[in-house]
């Protein structure tokens, strides 16, 4: 997941500029009671179209403001920057005024592609504004900005996104401090040390949250955060914070009581923006024993603006389905004798931050070279984009390939065996997130959904399968990932029942193409997971997983072109300390297609959606035959003589002996030619 890789007297909104602010968005504060609060649908906060949007100078380039401050991105001009962002967007949502501020990043081609599109899909005018100076001038002077909060950086010797310890020199989280309350101050946040520089622009510091605490914050001003989600934001970084503010949301950072306090103080099924420190396993548990989820969103800017083109409204709605161009007919698929079916499916799709910033222009990845060679299941955060980021969105449904199934990480990461369990009413939240994720399927289209659990076989995540099953619409099959190991299941099946009783299939990965990780079972660099897979049985209609597996891809694994006649292990050789060896080692999709290309005859790679339908007619067949015939029945397009023949043929199936050999294959044939309208002669009983 996120941590796996590092990316590149008080002007207050009134209670009635907060109710204007977010009328359109369904769950605003106060406005539904709790069942309604937990089963919204969308609960990222949108913003209007702006009229204007002022682009900053290259964020890289961005100055230093005093003597051994950072230049670039990580300097104190970005934070302010950021904040400036906040209370633009504001603005434009409380109707005072009509420009945003996007914070550019020159070198990144995909954020460049979503600028053009919001301009496009909004009608903003662009105007470059390369003089920070002067664009803040330019808000104080409209009566935006009324100070500034001074904050003290931190600096202590951590990495971001790493782990604070107790008593660590030199750590404060004073800036979440003051970007949590800056809004309600019509205020920029500052380093102190940088202050001279909002001084020579005539504003004065309206406060000093130096000295105080994440907990101060949230306990002197928790009546007027906004609960419609929480950001977990590290002290070192600057992303993020225009939406922050903009949302008027609490900030805090670290796996500690107040964060676990502030979880709980949100309604159930509402997004944690940002990301945390200490081990993954422990801050996603964390969230989810509160009911609450990921997004990975912590290297992520311009939320506000991007957010701004509205799926349905400036997208059209059929735009934005993924399954617009790829039918799958179940019934028209073949049944080749001595075929093993096998399919691939890419790791981390909860990444919102990496579908929205490096991943659509990646070599390696969207801009593959051998993207569209072979059928590849693509993980994403579908029902995120759809709110926040449409346009991002709008180019994977227009750009996949047909051999290609993108479908939903979850609408988030969090593990559903541990979902709300530290709440009293669990199942009543899991349905209700169920209803969610639900909508996300309806609105686009999407057929299989993938989950990281923690356990994927307990009963605690049997209960979250069952509750997917119910509550999403069309949903062919669950892909099941274990936080560790990915491939725990090895292939094994759970099967649940949708509303309509169905059965459907949760599949466990019974690989993983992982660097690194050869000496655990099934798992390895492309060519052993090639050579497991050779090695599996290839019966067509074998009861069992032995004729289906499912490889999950660790989307960070590096490996090298090797030549693994003598060494399986040899695309692991990679050298993390010599640039020269990473310069020549791959990651993402082209490791793939050397596991694909090792592969025998008798393998057939399929897209998981395909997958999936095949284990369900292979191992289900009555009960898979009987919602297909059902499903054709309800079609308005089916025949008055089809529906006869379809209740004759859903009788017969009924009572038929599905022990005896060829029946299920007598049973696919015949609802073949009656889909079809091959014949319209009743069914032999014999």
């Amino acid at each position: 997941m996120n941590s796996r890789l590092f990316w590149t007297g008080c002007a207050m909104l009134t209670a009635g500029i907060w109710s204007m602010a977010t009328a359109a968005s369904p769950g605003a504060p106060n406005s539904h009671n709790e069942n309604e609060n937990m089963r919204n649908a969308e609960y990222w906060v949108k913003f209007p179209h702006p009229a204007r949007v002022f682009v900053t100078e290259d964020a890289n380039a961005f100055p230093p403001l005093f003597e051994g401050d950072q230049q670039g991105m990580f300097g104190s001009l970005s934070f302010t920057l950021q904040s400036l962002a906040g209370l633009a967007a504001r603005t434009v949502t409380n109707g005072t005024d009509d420009a945003m501020v996007w914070v550019d990043m020159v070198g990144n081609h995909s954020m460049q592609w979503w600028l053009a599109d919001v301009l496009k899909h909004t009608g903003a005018e662009r105007i470059d504004a390369p003089d920070p100076e002067a664009l803040i001038r330019q808000f104080i002077d409209a009566g935006h900005v009324d100070g500034y909060i001074t904050y003290a950086a931190d600096q202590s010797d951590r990495r971001a996104y790493t782990d604070v310890e107790e008593e660590m020199p030199g750590y404060t989280a004073s800036v979440n401090v003051a970007t949590s309350i800056a809004p309600f101050y019509n205020a920029l946040i500052i380093d102190k040390r940088a202050e001279a520089f909002l001084q020579d622009l005539g504003l004065e510091r309206l406060m000093d949250v130096s000295d105080q605490d994440e907990r101060w914050a949230f306990e002197s001003y928790r009546d007027r955060f906004s609960d419609r989600l929480v950001h977990i934001i590290d002290p070192k970084v600057p992303h993020m914070r225009d939406y922050a503010m903009a949302t008027e949301s609490v900030v805090v950072y670290g796996v500690t009581d107040l964060t676990d306090e502030v979880y709980h103080w949100l309604p159930p099924n509402r997004p944690v923006v940002g990301w945390n420190d200490r081990d993954e396993y422990v801050q996603t548990s964390q969230m989810s024993r509160a009911a609450t989820f990921s997004t990975a969103t912590n290297w992520l800017i311009n939320v506000p603006i991007l957010s701004a083109v509205r799926a349905d409204e400036d997208i059209p709605a059929d735009q934005l389905r993924l399954d617009r161009d790829q039918p799958l007919d179940p019934l028209a698929l073949d049944w080749p004798e001595g075929t093993h079916y096998t399919a691939y499916v890419m790791s981390d799709g909860d990444n919102v931050q990496w579908l929205v910033g490096n991943f659509a222009a990646h070599q390696y990845y969207w801009q593959s070279p051998v993207r569209g060679d072979f059928p590849f299941g693509w993980t994403i955060p579908t029902w995120s984009l759809y709110q926040i980021a449409p346009s991002v969105l709008h180019h994977v449904a227009r750009t996949m390939t047909p051999v290609e199934n993108v479908f939903s990480h979850g609408a988030g990461y969090y593990y559903p065996d541990e979902y709300a369990r530290d709440v009293p009413n669990r199942a009543e939240v899991l349905d209700a997130r169920a209803h969610q994720v639900g909508e996300a399927f309806k609105r686009t289209g999407m057929r299989v959904l993938n989950l990281i659990l923690y356990d994927w076989d307990c009963d605690e995540a049997i209960e979250a399968y069952e509750a997917y099953a119910h509550h999403l619409p069309g949903l062919t099959g669950i892909l099941a990932v274990q936080y560790a190991p990915y491939n725990a299941g090895l292939g094994d099946i759970i099967w649940v029942e949708n509303a309509d009783g169905a059965p459907i299939p949760v599949v466990s990965a019974r690989y993983a193409i992982w660097a690194g990780l050869s000496h655990l079972d099934k798992k390895g660099p492309p060519a052993l997971v090639a050579q497991y897979i050779n090695e599996q049985p290839s019966e067509p209609h074998a009861l069992g997983m032995g004729n289906f597996d499912c490889t999950v891809v660790h989307a960070w694994s590096r490996f090298v072109p090797a030549d693994t006649s003598d060494d399986m292990l040899a695309e692991e050789k990679v050298d993390l300390d010599d640039p020269a060896s990473v310069r020549a080692s791959r990651v993402g999709l082209e490791p793939v297609a050397w596991s694909v290309n090792r592969l025998d005859d008798h393998v057939k790679v399929i897209r998981p959606d395909e997958l999936m339908w095949r284990i369900r007619l292979a191992q289900r067949p009555r009960e898979t035959l009987d919602s297909l015939a059902r499903d054709l029945y309800g079609d308005p397009e089916t025949a008055s003589f089809q529906r006869e023949l379809l209740n004759a043929y859903r009788a017969w199936l009924a009572e038929a002996n599905f022990g005896e050999d060829g029946i299920a294959q007598k049973a696919l044939d015949e609802l073949r030619r009656i889909r079809f309208a091959m014949t319209t002669e009743p069914i032999d009983p014999e």
